[in-house]
C-alpha cells in the first residue's frame, strides 16, 4: 500500500536536499513517535552514503519495533525548466518486508520547496496496520520538518 505526502517547506531547495541527507534530520523529525539506533555500523553517518545501514526502531523511544534495513541511493531529474532531487531508501525489516521511501525535492518560487514523501509499504497480514502508522508518522514528520524548515534548521544537533 503506499502513502504519499507533500508539503511547502519555506527554505530553499538547495538547503532542504543538503539536509534531508543527513541522519540527524531524521530522528529529529521522528521524534518523539520513532527513535532510530544504529546496529551496523554502530554509528549513523553524518550523511546518508548509498549503500545499507540496519537500525533498531523505537517506539515512542522504549517499545522495540524491531531492525530495519535503510538502503539509500540518491535519483536526479530534469523535465524542462523543472529540477527533482530524490533520496530513495529500498528499506526493509523484521516487521514491514517493504518499506520503500522516496524524499523528493523540487525548488519552487521564492526559495520554498515542494517536499513529496512518498512510501509503499508491505508487511503481510499487518500491511492495513502499518499503512495506517505510515500516514500518521509522515504527517507528524511533515508537521515537523515545516518548523524546522521555518527556523533554518536551527534545532537539528543542537545548531
Amino acid at each position: 500500500m503506499k502513502v504519499e505526502l507533500s508539503t511547502t517547506l519555506q527554505a530553499p531547495a538547495d538547503q532542504v536536499w543538503r539536509w534531508v541527507q543527513r541522519p540527524a534530520l531524521l530522528n529529529w523529525v521522528a521524534a518523539p513517535l520513532v527513535k532510530f539506533r544504529p546496529i551496523r555500523p554502530t554509528t549513523l553517518p553524518e550523511v546518508w552514503a548509498d549503500g545499507e545501514v540496519r537500525v533498531s526502531m523505537l517506539l515512542f523511544g522504549v517499545l522495540p519495533m524491531g531492525s530495519q534495513v535503510i538502503r539509500v541511493h540518491r535519483e536526479e531529474e530534469q523535465d524542462g525548466e523543472q529540477s527533482a532531487r530524490s533520496l530513495v531508501d529500498m528499506g526493509e525489516g523484521d516487521l514491514v518486508k517493504t518499506w520503500h521511501h522516496r524524499i523528493r525535492v523540487v525548488p519552487e518560487r521564492a526559495g520554498t520547496t515542494h517536499y513529496t514523501d512518498s512510501v509503499v509499504v508491505e508487511a503481510g497480514a499487518l500491511t492495513l496496520f502499518v499503512w495506517m502508522f505510515a500516514q500518521v508518522f509522515y504527517r507528524h514528520r511533515q508537521r515537523r520538518l515545516r518548523a524546522l524548515a521555518r527556523g533554518g534548521f536551527k534545532n537539528v544537533e543542537g545548531r
